[in-house]
């Protein structure tokens, strides 16, 4: 297993920015590649889950749910020898300059197979969203914001952590159901966004925020916003992908 595993910590952005979704298998993968993802994903599903019997998975530090994650996951490969045999003759296929990307690719695909089905998993995310690293690669993959508009929309996101924040300690997110969180959630922006509207009437203008809004621009940059935030990360893993804020 490499060392560098930095895109472990990123997984979650790269979940929010639909590019996960999006991924197909390279040419020059094998046969079988596919169902090997699957089975792994199940078989680290399992082990997290296991874990989670064990210890809030959510409340780990960023520290230990990376060393939890590629400890178990270790353990799940060298444990199928199937699929160390088909990451084998995928490396064989490419030149030695690249002989750490098709273990590279595995991993990721079955991490982020493993966000979208598990939910041991994705509390795993949740830890893994806090890491400086993560902050640093949401900062670089964010939206791009003009300096007047992100003094408009940090305000609103900051504000969104702290009332997140605020309930997380009052119920724990990660104890409630997925419909309760995302109810909770919900519930905050509505009020954040009638406290910061003027702000953002006065900077886009009724036309374009109403434009912004429908088209979930606007959603995208505070959620980015807040994905950079310390601490706040975790709660938009834990809503496991948000609709568009509500029209004011």
């Amino acid at each position: 297993m490499r060392n560098n595993y930095c895109w472990l910590s990123c997984l979650f952005f790269l979940v929010l920015a639909g590019q996960a979704k999006a991924q197909t298998t390279p040419a020059d993968t094998l046969l079988g590649h596919a169902a090997t993802v699957r089975r792994l994903s199940r078989a680290f599903c399992q082990q997290v889950t296991a874990r989670g019997h064990q210890t809030a998975l959510a409340a780990l530090s960023p520290e230990a749910a990376q060393a939890l994650v590629l400890r178990e996951y270790s353990t799940v490969l060298q444990a199928d020898t199937a699929a160390v045999r088909l990451l084998v003759a995928e490396s064989q296929r490419l030149s030695e300059d690249q002989n750490d990307v098709a273990e590279t690719r595995l991993s990721r695909q079955v991490l982020i197979a493993n966000y979208e089905s598990c939910p041991a998993g994705r509390l795993l995310a949740a830890s893994l969203s806090q890491t400086t690293g993560a902050r640093q690669y949401a900062s670089a993959h964010a939206p791009a914001l003009a300096p007047a508009e992100r003094r408009v929309l940090l305000p609103l996101a900051v504000a969104m952590c702290s009332r997140l924040t605020a309930a997380n300690a009052r119920a724990p997110l990660a104890q409630l159901s997925l419909r309760q969180r995302r109810q909770r959630f919900m519930q905050v922006l509505h009020n954040e966004f009638k406290a910061h509207t003027d702000a953002m009437v006065r900077y886009y203008g009724p036309a374009r925020i109403d434009t912004e809004l429908r088209s979930g621009r606007l959603d995208q940059k505070i959620m980015s916003l807040m994905g950079q935030l310390p601490d706040c990360a975790r709660y938009l893993v834990l809503l496991e992908g948000m609709p568009n804020p509500p029209s004011h």
